[in-house]
């Protein structure tokens, strides 16, 4: 067992030479393709609570886990893991008979360091025994009201359909039709996860984190079980849906997810085309089936298998790739004043300045109910039309779909780019270790950062109204 002893974390490590987004994740759901676990560590760490004064008893807790995490995350990143799951988390006490207070805490945990598959790094819906802030998952159960809000009639409206059976033929997807509607692929299935307008007359709902519907001037036309639009962090906003992340699709009724390429030939009644190693085709009629394939290797004793991954169906008028995402021009001097909390006054945060009626990109379901994603990195909320909260995060898109970067979005909205900079333009700042909060009257900030040092880069920024 590892044994350290923790007084002050700035004596124990240096965190200078640690960028922006370079350390392993500590994932709140294991990944769908099996992982190699490189290393298991078991750490147990010690503070002094009198290294933490000035702060109340949870958080003092809060930093003394966020310090081990720091180090698990730098322990893991000398190991080149690509991740890590916390198995098991303890924390105890040590009182001193002189003492009514604590003396000192203990912070014990197992944590797994893992190497991700190549092919496959999407993540499932099966959380992990705990996830990155140190919490099992739990089940909020919501109650319906006679007045709901717009964001509460999306949540009840997807409660309330009833799962779908989940086959893909070659006509249908989840019982919706390549040609569909997008009235009958809301009434089918209810409101979708996400929704993003696309160019070319496109746009794209996804359903659950993976169940993914594009359509071109109103019709479906292609449906997939993958797709290159939203990053994981992205993805990772989404609410569990039942209906889909815990629906496995088939594809004529008899072939599995995981099932062998040689049975996957066997048992389709029609011929495929080899298109590479590891995809096949079919088409029938109007339509193409595309299957992807991975090779699994559980042993080193045994030889890999090629197994189906993936499905896509579109209809032959589809010609890919997905359009890019359509994004309304933001007006960035006034946008600006809003993430500040500059005077600003509820006409210039209305939400018709920045959300279109006709062209907007919606996260709908999610932990936090619907946010507005103004850019790739940029969510917003609103309520009765005025915007009230403000997020800037790491990218929500994928690589081939965002314009720009999280330090240039930052740059051109004035926002301090390290935590040094907000320490100064907000003097009265509370130091939270990696955060610091902003109370006004107006308004509250939250800023988190790569690490505690003065110099640490803004990894993102919440800005919330008070009105």
């Amino acid at each position: 067992m590892q044994l350290k002893y923790c007084a002050i974390l700035l004596n124990i490590i240096s965190l200078s030479a640690i960028a922006a987004d370079t350390l392993p994740p500590i994932l709140d759901f294991k990944p769908h393709c099996s992982p190699t676990i490189i290393n298991q560590l078991e750490t147990r760490d010690v503070y002094l609570t009198a290294d933490f004064q000035n702060q109340t008893e949870q958080k003092k807790e809060l930093s003394m886990f966020n310090t081990s995490m720091v180090k698990l995350q730098l322990a893991a990143k000398q190991q080149q893991a690509d991740a890590i799951m916390l198995m098991e988390l303890n924390t105890t006490s040590i009182t001193k008979s002189s003492e009514k207070n604590d003396y000192k805490k203990v912070i014990e945990y197992q944590a797994d360091l893992l190497k991700l598959c190549t092919d496959d790094q999407s993540l499932s819906t099966t959380p992990t025994p705990y996830n990155h802030l140190g919490k099992k998952l739990s089940v909020t159960t919501y109650t319906w009201q006679v007045s709901e809000t717009a964001e509460e009639s999306l949540e009840s409206l997807a409660k309330a359909v009833e799962k779908p059976q989940a086959d893909v033929s070659f006509s249908h997807v989840y019982g919706i039709p390549i040609g569909a509607s997008s009235q009958v692929l809301f009434n089918t299935l209810g409101p979708a996860s996400v929704q993003l307008s696309l160019e070319k007359n496109q746009s794209a709902w996804l359903y659950g984190r993976s169940l993914w519907f594009i359509l071109i001037n109103d019709k479906v036309e292609f449906s997939s079980s993958t797709s290159a639009l939203l990053s994981a962090h992205g993805k990772n906003i989404i609410s569990f849906n039942d209906n889909f992340d815990e629906n496995p699709w088939t594809l004529f009724g008899k072939i599995n997810i995981r099932t062998e390429l040689v049975d996957v030939l066997a048992k389709s009644d029609h011929k495929a085309v080899k298109m590479t190693s590891h995809q096949y085709a079919i088409k029938h009629q109007n339509n193409t089936l595309i299957m992807d394939f991975a090779d699994y290797k559980p042993c080193a004793t045994k030889p890999a298998s090629t197994e189906l991954t993936q499905f896509s169906l579109h209809s032959n008028q589809f010609t890919p790739p997905i359009s890019q995402i359509q994004f309304n021009a933001i007006n960035t001097q006034s946008f600006a004043n809003i993430v500040s909390g500059k005077n600003t006054t509820l006409a210039e945060r209305s939400a018709a300045r920045y959300i279109s009626n006709t062209q907007q990109n919606s996260f709908n379901l999610t932990q936090d109910k619907q946010w507005f994603m103004l850019s790739s990195f940029i969510l917003v909320k609103q309520t009765n039309q005025v915007i009230t909260r403000v997020k800037l995060t790491s990218a929500l898109t994928t690589k081939t779909y965002t314009q720009g970067t999280f330090a240039q979005a930052v740059t051109a909205l004035n926002l301090p780019q390290t935590k040094s900079e907000f320490m100064t333009r907000y003097p009265t700042a509370e130091d939270n270790y990696d955060s610091i909060n902003i109370d006004t009257d107006n308004y509250t900030i939250e800023a988190t950062f790569d690490s505690e040092q003065d110099n640490a880069a803004l990894v993102e920024f919440e800005i919330s109204y008070l009105d």
